[in-house]
């Protein structure tokens, strides 16, 4: 076995590699970036306050992506060097300190972990370190960014996860989905639009002389609605132009998982597909939050902690469990929450509804479900119509229109079934 010295000079408790004075150490992005200003100025505005900034969202929302642009933009204000490691191909928790030292190219010497070897480089360093695809492996993400972060004062840390780190110190930043057309777009207008855009650009790689119409760009607005504004969807709702015209993606996307399929053959598995993408998030969660996480497909536009409670407790899941599950599923991007006046209301994109609905039926727990959700849209029905008469009125109203996609749910799912509904 060789000298490790002669792999480079040893500094302190660490040797460290030929290379590792680079200061870029960014992947290359081998397509356009297009739109997010506004994000950007934000995250900007972040990192002025913060040495530790998670990006969590849903798979697919472009996270990466956005986190290589903001480093780019910043990389001269880090003179000790910017450091992007990539955690996809990493499988376990006790590679994750390996992966850092082998990015920021520092090995340790006898004696001293992994990561005290990379805390001791970066102890006198004004460095910037991004951890990519953090999910699978956050207790030790969290682990290693404190330590960096104690280390030197100067020390960054970027990181993209589906879900927050949980490590002192941290503030998440939520990538939100693309801006969508306005309604009434048309050909000039689309522009405006960054979902727009990212298909237009996608689209013209898979078909250079696309031209765009007012029916066209209806038709590209219909797509980037369905797919809620999300890049990894769109990029493959583009990518089917070599076979499909737009208006018949735009026909397609209500059957999304057998039409997204058309990703790179280069990139990793969980971008290839959509349906592998969501798969991914799925098989990171536990037993019951996968139990509650299919439940959630039963209700239409939105729903309330007390509706979730009343639906979907029981069989697995104990009612005063429902917060804090429903809870982890926010925090890692599979329920979208929103405060409305009146309290938190929450949402499943479209996609992730899709996809749980079939989780559902493969359950065998749809029927039951559905009757469940009809029976508690009856009492809320009937609790409201015994104040709509009363001075409460106006308060009952605004209580009434959040639940009208829930409420015709129900009324449809009653006259499907047979059921008796009294409302």
């Amino acid at each position: 076995m060789s000298d490790p010295h002669e792999l480079g000079p040893a500094v302190g408790t660490v040797t460290v590699l030929p290379g590792a004075a680079r200061r870029d150490g960014l992947p290359i992005a081998l397509t356009s970036f297009v739109g997010r200003e506004r994000e950007l100025a934000e995250l900007r505005d972040e990192l002025a306050r913060t040495r530790l900034l998670t990006l969590t969202g849903a798979g697919g929302c472009g996270k990466t992506r956005l986190a290589l642009r903001l480093v780019s933009e910043l990389a001269d204000r880090f003179p000790g060097g910017v450091r992007w490691v990539e955690l996809t191909p990493v499988a376990d928790e006790r590679l994750v300190a390996a992966a850092i030292g082998e990015a920021l190219g520092v090995r340790p010497l006898p004696g001293v972990s992994e990561l005290q070897a990379c805390a001791a480089y970066l102890a006198s360093r004004r460095s910037l370190v991004i951890l990519d695809n953090c999910e699978h492996l956050l207790g030790a993400c969290a682990e290693a960014a404190e330590t960096l972060l104690r280390a030197g004062r100067e020390v960054v840390v970027v990181a993209t996860s589906r879900a927050p780190l949980s490590a002192s110190s941290e503030t998440t930043w939520r990538v939100p989905s693309l801006s969508l057309p306005a309604k009434g777009v048309s050909a000039e207008t689309l522009a405006d639009s960054d979902a727009a855009s990212l298909f237009v650009e996608r689209a013209r790689q898979a078909r250079p002389r696309l031209e765009l119409t007012d029916t066209t760009a209806y038709a590209v607005a219909r797509i980037c609605e369905a797919l809620d504004g999300m890049p990894l969807a769109i990029e493959l709702a583009a990518a089917r132009l070599r076979v499909l015209s737009v208006e018949q993606i735009a026909a397609g996307v209500s059957d999304r998982f057998r039409l997204l399929t058309g990703g790179p053959r280069t990139a990793v598995a969980r971008q290839r597909t959509l349906r592998a993408s969501v798969d991914w998030s799925y098989e990171l969660l536990a037993s019951d939050e996968r139990v509650l996480l299919r439940r959630l497909a039963v209700f239409a536009g939105g729903f309330a902690l007390d509706a979730v409670e009343n639906v979907c407790a029981g069989d697995g899941i104990a009612p005063e469990n429902v917060l804090d599950l429903l809870g982890s599923l926010v925090d890692q991007s599979l329920v979208v929450s929103e405060e409305r006046v009146g309290g938190m209301r929450y949402r499943l994109l479209e996609t992730v509804r899709q996809y749980s609905r079939e989780r559902l039926t493969e359950a065998g727990e749809a029927d039951a479900l559905r009757a469940r959700h009809c029976e508690a849209c009856l009492a809320f029905a009937e609790e409201a119509a015994a104040h709509l008469e009363s001075a409460e009125h106006r308060a009952w109203l605004g209580r009434l229109d959040p639940e009208a996609a829930n409420l015709a749910a129900a009324i449809e799912h009653a006259l499907a079934s047979g059921s008796a509904m009294n409302v």
